[in-house]
């Protein structure tokens, strides 16, 4: 876990070769924010989160690596699972909404 002075909780993923994926603050109220730190700029990021029977509840396409992120802002109480993949790299990462 991840927590600095003043900051919400988090979480850093291994995410390929030199890679990390950070998603913060987990669990969270409102939204996620997630963040792909690699040096591939030349492949988009994309991130499709799933409810814990495997529908797919939201999808965000095309966003650059090194560059934050919100995800779930609209998702309601629950536990779901975000795939991130860029290129051939993929990480799945349990986040939790609560109230």
């Amino acid at each position: 876990n991840l927590k600095g002075e003043g900051e919400a909780e988090g979480e850093m993923f291994t995410f390929g070769n030199d890679a990390h994926l950070v998603v913060y603050p987990n669990p969270s109220a409102d939204l996620f924010r997630f963040i792909v730190e690699s040096d591939n700029s030349v492949e988009p990021v994309n991130v499709i989160v799933y409810n814990a029977t495997g529908q797919s509840m939201e999808t965000i396409s095309n966003q650059q690596n090194n560059v934050e992120f919100e995800v779930g802002a609209s998702l309601p109480q629950g536990i779901y699972f975000a795939e991130v993949r860029q290129g051939e790299f993929k990480q799945v990462v349990r986040i939790v909404k609560i109230r």
